[in-house]
């Protein structure tokens, strides 16, 4: 009777050290060692703004970030325009702030850059309205307005003219910066993430581009948005990117284009390591399409329509295996506010 009770209290010894070592490692939660545990990111987007966020917008996009654990909010760009007379606030803002009577005067921080930071933009991306409701001056000062609200301004494809370089005569120094990654702690460990922000070269109203615009000429250039985003993809995922959206101040081709400015079926028919875009500029509603790049992988294109009357919603699940983040589901829509 002894020699059984001996060997039946082998088992729970064994199994008091085995969680004691456990408890010291600190090793977390079992659930979290679990092999290709599924991880979901939502990424909001907005685009077309034109100068006011409506409030059942901001409480939409609150009300989601409360909800997701993986969370990324963003604009497409023309966010700032001072010709829409709707945007209230905005317009009371270029009348004071371009008034000749309050020249040498504090700059006040445009409503909307304001409002953007209320609701936490993890990036913004410049559209044409950007450059054509300013000079090169105010978008200097557009720019520093995100820059102290800690939100990065990008455009991969926008260049400073005064930096080429002399064997290739291409230009070197992005105006803005190209794309951001965030990092995302989950069990499955870091998922990394990056937006690479695009920009038509074609923002005048007559489908002007930006270096024949007199305020910017001789300044700024904006480069063949394909061509960079091929350069620029490639860029992200050597540094580590698990998944790229583009999010691009272009919209879709149509049937009868008048400007050759949008190219956003082409970008995702002709670029490998794009897994989503958010498409803008045209003022579409697209919840969802769905074209193949040279890979044969899916690309997801959506679109937010214009003044906040939708809101695109792109959500992933990833798994990782064998030490990679697999895209096992990714899906948009929009959301109708």
């Amino acid at each position: 009777m002894k020699k059984l009770l001996l060997y039946g209290a082998l088992p729970a010894i064994a199994l008091a050290a085995f969680l004691l070592i456990l408890a010291k490692l600190d090793v977390g939660p079992v659930n979290s060692l679990i092999p290709n545990r599924e991880v979901k990111l939502t990424i909001l987007a907005t685009a077309d703004l034109h100068g006011s966020i409506p409030d059942d917008l901001a409480h939409y996009i609150q009300e989601t970030r409360s909800r997701e654990d993986n969370f990324m909010l963003v604009d497409a760009g023309d966010f700032f325009d001072d010709q829409n007379d709707a945007a209230t606030a905005m317009q009371q803002w270029f009348k004071i702030c371009r008034n000749a009577d309050n020249a040498g005067q504090p700059r006040r921080m445009p409503p909307i850059v304001r409002h953007m930071s209320e609701l936490d933009y993890d990036a913004v991306v410049l559209g044409n309205h950007e450059f054509l409701s300013n000079d090169k001056l105010g978008l200097n000062e557009l720019i520093l307005d995100f820059t102290d609200c800690y939100i990065p301004v990008l455009s991969a494809n926008l260049y400073e003219t005064s930096a080429v370089n002399p064997y290739s005569g291409e230009y070197y120094r992005n105006y803005v910066t190209p794309y951001i990654m965030k990092d995302f702690s989950t069990p499955q460990g870091v998922l990394k993430v990056g937006i690479l922000g695009l920009t038509l070269p074609e923002v005048g109203e007559g489908g002007e581009n930006v270096e024949d615009l007199p305020a910017y000429k001789g300044i700024l250039k904006l480069e063949d948005m394909v061509k960079e985003a091929d350069k620029w993809a490639e860029c992200m995922k050597m540094n580590g990117a698990d998944i790229v959206v583009a999010v691009v101040h272009s919209g879709e081709e149509p049937l009868k284009p008048k400007h050759p400015g949008n190219r956003v079926k082409e970008l995702a028919r002709s670029v490998n390591g794009i897994d989503a875009i958010v498409a803008s500029h045209t003022h579409l509603n697209i919840p969802s399409h769905q074209y193949k790049n040279p890979a044969g992988q899916s690309v997801i294109v959506t679109q937010p329509g214009k003044w906040g009357e939708y809101c695109s919603r792109i959500d992933f699940v990833l798994a990782k295996e064998k030490g990679k983040w697999l895209v096992k589901n990714k899906s948009s829509l929009t959301k109708e506010i």
